[in-house]
């Protein structure tokens, strides 16, 4: 007999009945839209904003501070390339 668990499709929160994951999915305000990117004022400013101003599913508006940004992409890409040097056969002289 297989064990069934179900989980929050927002937080991944892993629980034993169907009704506690939705009941925990309910608890989850997501964001509706982002209402304005703020850069830094400065002589050289970011390329990427440094606040964010978002409008939540209940009607709430929260400010989110970014400390640093990620490209996921760039990131991705980097990984591929670092792995596809580490699988080039060696060149000895």
């Amino acid at each position: 007999m297989a064990l069934v668990k179900y989980s929050c499709e927002v937080c991944g929160r892993v629980w034993d009945t169907e009704k506690d994951a939705n009941a925990c999915q309910e608890t989850h305000q997501l964001v509706t839209a982002v209402k304005e990117c703020r850069f830094k004022k400065k002589a050289d400013p970011e390329k990427y904003p440094n606040s964010l101003v978002c409008t939540m599913a209940d009607g709430s508006e929260l400010i989110y501070y970014i400390g640093r940004a990620e490209n996921q992409t760039a990131k991705a890409l980097d990984y591929k390339s670092q792995r596809r040097e580490q699988n080039q056969p060696s060149v000895r002289s």
